[in-house]
Order: C-alpha cells, then structure tokens, then sequence
C-alpha cells in the first residue's frame, strides 16, 4: 500500500474537520488521536491480507454536534473513525435546517490486500512466494444526499455517489500449453444519480426513486519480469515454450437506469397495504485486445504457432424487475397475519465476437508455415420468471410463549438459449425448465424469569434442479437457550444447515457457548468457546475431457474467547484473548490478544494506550506463518 497516498488521503480529510471546528458557535466536541507501531516477523504477505493494521498515524475517533442560529445551518453533526494508516476508515457530515433541508454526506475508503502465498500457487514447493494470484487495491467512496423540505406531505431528494476502485495485481494466463504469470492495473469507476421523493398524505406514504449508474472499468496485463519460461520447463513435442511479449487492454461500459418505488396504505386500524417495485435494464459493451509473441504448442490446431492477435467485442443487456404486495392483518391483539405475493421476472442476452489469429504456424511436421484466423460468434439468452405466494402468522401474546410460523411456494419458469458455437454436451443444452420451491420457516421462543429458548426451524424443498448446484432439500435449525440474571449471564447455541442436491452434498455444524460475570459494577467478565464443522461435496466437469470428479472440502475448528472489563474513574481497562484452531482442507491455528487502557487525567482531556498481537501458524507449511505486535498511543480531548 502507497503510504503517501494513504496519509495525502488522511490529511485532505482532517483539513474540513478544523475549519468547521473553527467558525461552530456552540458545539460538543470528542476527539481521539494518535500512532501506531508495528512489529512483524514472518511472512508479511499473510499478514497483510488478514489484517493489514500498519505504522502511522490514526484519528481513531472523532465526533462533533453543533446548535446555532446560522442562516445556512441550525444543527450539523462531524463524525469520523479510523482515518490513517488503517485498512479502513469513515468520514460523515450531517447538516440541517429545520423545515428546509436535510444533507448527509459520507466518504469511506478500503484497501484489500491478498498475497496468500499457497493460493493457486503450483510452485510453493520451489520456495516461490507470494502466489501468482495477488492484488493491492484500494476503494473510495463518496456519497450525497439532500433532501428538501423534510417531513412534509412532499419531500423530494436528490443523490450522487462514486465509487473508485484501483491498484495492481498478479494473475496466470494459459497459453501455447504453458501458464505464465502477468502483472495488472485495474481502474474502475462507478457512478450514481438518483433523484426522487417522499411523501406522507396521512394513511398513505411512500417513496419514489429515478436513478441512472454508470460503470467505466479498464485492466491493462503484462507479462512480469522474468517469466518468460512459464511455469512448464518441460519441452513439449521437443519444444521449450517460451513467452517474448504479451500485452492486454480490457474495457468495460455499463449503464444502467432503474427505478424503485413503494407506497404503504393504512386502509383500516388493523389492516395495512404494502406494495413495491423495482425496474433496472442494464447495457454492457465490452472490448479487449490481446497480442502476444513467443513459441507455442497448439494441440487443437495440431501446430507449433509463434504468435497470437485477439480482437473480442462483446456485448449484454441485462433487464430485471420485481413486483411485490403485501397485506399485514391484526387479527387481535398480539396475533397478526401476513400474505403477499411477489412476481420477479430477468431477462440475460449476450453475445460475443471473438477473432483469433494464429501467427507462423508450423504442423508438428514442420510443413505449411502460414497464418490461421479463427471467427467465434456467440449469442446466449436467459430467460427468468419465478412467482411466489407467502404467508405467515406471528403470535406474540401467548403468556411466556410466542410463535411465528410461515410457507412460502416459488415457481420458476427459466428458458435457456444457447449458442450452438458453445462447447456442449449431449447435443445442448437450452430448452425450458419449471422448478417448484416450497419453503416452511417457523420460530418459537419461551420466556421466564430470565430463562429464554428459542428454536427456528427452515426447510426448503424443490423438484427438478435446472442449475448444476440446485439443491434438492435444504434444512437449516437453530436453538438457543440463555439464562440472565443481575450478576451473571449464560447461554448456549446450536445450528445446523444440510443441503442436499443432485451435484451437491453440503452440511454445517456450528456449536458455542458465551458466560458474563458482574461482580462489581466497576468489573465484567466475559468468556465463550464454539465448535463448528463443515462438509462439502460438489460435483463438477472437466472441460478438457468431460469427466466427472468430486471437489471434497472438510474443515473441523475450535474457538476460545475470553476478556474482561474493568472502569473505575478515571481508568478503563479492556482485555480481551481468544484462540482459533483449525483442522481439515486447511489447516491452522490463529492466537489473538488485545488489551486498551484509557487514563482520564482532566475532565476533558486522557490519554490511551493499545496493545495488540496475533499469531498464525498453517498446518501444512511454514510459508505463511507471521507474529505481529502493534502498540499505539492516543490523545483523547473533549474541549
């Protein structure tokens, strides 16, 4: 990650924060700021995609209220956290004036590191680290919104959001019977304009919103330094594969307008109308060119080629709405009725014209050095109609006792059109599918004299799957039981989800326990352990010889956590401990300590300190294990 980018960021935002303390004629105000250490041994690249907490300076928190009499604002409210040298951070600003406007405006930034070193990474038993699929992106966000005249029987608003997402990356490319690592830049940009309104006539109210986004994204690829050989030394049909030049532009356009509205009528005491809709039709063009020279292995064209030129142009339309009414009816007191039904429909086309050229062909004879253009055009569409009819009792007064119980039935109407240019198998696969699904969900709790239990049982259940991945029957249950009493609290929670499927078998266990003791007001102690294990089993298909094999996925873990609170002015002291243990596909073990000591020495003014450490050891190797401490001190003032 840019440090300077990440301070510049850092001090463009603290720059508004003191003018507007500067020139507020009656506020409160609480501020909390300053540095961190980092300390790190063992692989950086692990630490960095799990927790990526780094040297610096840290406004940790920041909260500020202001009352005038101003004729631009009579009340506003600054908050900010974790703006620095932290993964994330937030900055917001409201500002009114009564019976005339209301602004909200927020910025939030996020970076998102991944250097797994034994992801996707066939040559981690070389010492080759990190892997060759990796990213350091960062994403801003800035958002408006102003409403005016609010609370009236018409409001309107307008709003306006951006979104940038940036930085390099490292994937794989396969080619010419070899796969060679490439470098990127991702550029994406994302932006919202929506404009609607409000209204409340009395027994009716609701909202209405016209939006329009655009999306502009761009990825350039080249070959790294030093891998020109590829991750294949071996020479094929006597050939070493090697790569000389690659380059790669993609870009990406979108636009897409949507609506959404929905109103709410109060037609009776007991009985009230909801109804919603939701429109978006979106527009994708696509262009990528692609050329690239070295010595290459051909298998499909039978042929040694020196070189590759790829145009594609690529188009789709992606339209959707959702239609939805619901009635909710108080039959007495405590025991309502609810049923609706919500119609959705998705319409998908693509297509795709693709040019390949094939640059100084050779036959594995070493006979007819010539160029071979290959034309692919494609077009798909998908087609997706599925209503669904619910309905639902809550009954919330029942003595200790109250229940909640519902079914819901889908029906799915999916027409597939595939292009015969699209690799197959048994002839095609297009044609049109009808799925039924039947939902049954329930909810009981008993409550007494600080003991609670309740159970949620869901099942799912469907008749023929359409999808690879349809499920067939899907169970999930939850009980939790808890016992609270002034001094102390216990409870206990069990969960399992089973879903079963004609390519799929998936099933999660989860278990945890969690006790708080108060002996004093001034000391809280807090302890919890939990268990869960996951089995999966998903079918799929080789592309290059259609064979079928299993993706088995096992993970079986433990959690301990535990901490303690302490406040006696002027200290507060918060400790907290936990371990992770991991057995399975992946194996590892994760050891977290944090403890934060707060010291008011004035009325307004303290200072606080943070300690943190985190261990992570794999199983399976020692590539990615790390030890990190990071301390940090803070000025804390509240003037």
């Amino acid at each position: 990650m840019n440090m300077t980018r990440t301070r510049s960021r850092f001090a463009w935002l603290v720059l508004p924060l003191m003018l507007v303390a500067s020139i507020a004629s009656a506020q409160t105000m609480e501020i909390e700021i300053g540095y961190r250490w980092l300390d790190l041994d063992g692989s950086e690249s692990m630490y960095r995609s799990q927790i990526n907490e780094r040297d610096g300076f840290i406004l940790r928190a920041f909260t500020m209220t202001s009352v005038s009499d101003s004729a631009i604002a009579d009340r506003y409210k600054i908050t900010a956290s974790d703006l620095g040298s932290t993964p994330a951070g937030m900055f917001r600003i409201e500002a009114a004036r009564e019976g005339s406007y209301l602004l909200r405006i927020g910025y939030h930034t996020a970076d998102a590191y991944s250097a797994i070193p034994g992801f996707a990474n066939p040559l981690l038993s070389q010492g080759v680290i990190p892997g060759q699929h990796t990213f350091d992106r960062s994403r801003s966000t800035f958002d408006a919104d102003l409403e005016f005249i609010p609370g009236r029987k018409f409001s309107p608003f307008i709003g306006y959001t951006y979104h940038q997402t940036n930085g390099p990356g490292t994937t794989t490319y396969f080619v010419g019977q070899d796969e060679f690592r490439l470098v990127s830049d991702l550029d994406d940009t994302d932006q919202e304009i929506r404009a609607g309104a409000n209204f409340n006539l009395g027994r009716v109210y609701g909202q209405v919103t016209q939006g329009w986004r655009d999306f502009s994204g761009r990825e350039t690829f080249s070959l790294d330094a030093g891998e020109a050989s590829g991750n294949n030394v071996v020479p094929i049909l006597g050939r070493n594969i090697t790569i000389t030049s690659f380059s790669r532009d993609s870009r990406t356009d979108v636009s897409s307008p949507f609506t959404n509205a929905f109103v709410v009528g109060d037609v009776h005491s007991r009985v009230k109308l909801i109804g919603s809709f939701v429109h978006a039709s979106a527009e994708t063009d696509g262009i990528e060119d692609e050329s690239l020279t070295g010595s290459f292995v051909s298998f499909p064209l039978g042929r040694f080629f020196s070189g590759l030129n790829e145009n594609v142009g690529s188009r789709a339309d992606n339209t959707t709405w959702r239609g939805e009414g619901r009635a909710e009816i108080s039959i007495r007191d405590g025991i309502d009725f609810i049923a609706g039904y919500r119609r959705e429909h998705r319409e998908v086309s693509g297509a795709a014209f693709i040019t390949s050229m094939f640059i100084d062909t050779i036959t594995f004879s070493g006979a007819d050095r010539s160029n071979i253009e290959e034309i692919i055009n494609t077009e798909n569409v998908l087609e997706r109609e599925e209503d669904t009819l619910s309905a639902m009792v809550s009954a919330r007064a029942m003595g200790p006792f109250a229940l909640r119980a519902g079914y819901s039935e889908s029906n799915r109407d999916v027409t597939i059109t595939p292009d015969l240019e699209e690799v197959v198998i048994g002839g095609g696969n297009g044609g049109t599918f009808e799925r039924k699904i039947r939902t049954f969900d329930t909810t009981g709790t008993f409550s007494k004299k600080g003991f609670t239990l309740g159970a949620t049982w869901r099942h799912d259940t469907a008749d023929e799957p359409i999808f690879r991945t349809d499920f067939d029957d899907r169970d999930r249950i939850r009980i939790r039981a808890s016992y609270a009493r002034p001094m102390f609290s216990i409870g206990a929670t069990a969960e399992e989800i089973d879903q079963q499927g004609v390519n799929l078998d998936n099933n999660i266990q989860q278990y945890s326990g969690d006790i708080t003791f108060t002996p004093i007001p001034a000391l809280q102690l807090r302890a919890s352990a939990g268990k869960f294990d996951v089995d999966s089993n998903v079918s799929y298909r080789r592309p290059e010889n259609f064979v079928i094999e299993n993706s088995i996925y096992a993970e079986q873990g433990t959690s301990y956590e535990g901490g303690l609170t302490f406040f006696r002015a002027p200290f507060t002291l918060d400790v907290n401990g936990g371990r992770f243990e991991n057995e399975g596909t992946t194996p590892f073990n994760v050891d977290r300590f944090r403890t934060r000591l707060v010291y008011d020495f004035l009325a307004r003014a303290g200072i606080a300190a943070e300690w943190s450490r985190d261990e992570y050891r794999e199983g399976l190797a020692t590539f990615g294990d790390f030890d990190s401490t990071r301390y940090g001190i803070f000025l804390r003032f509240r003037p």
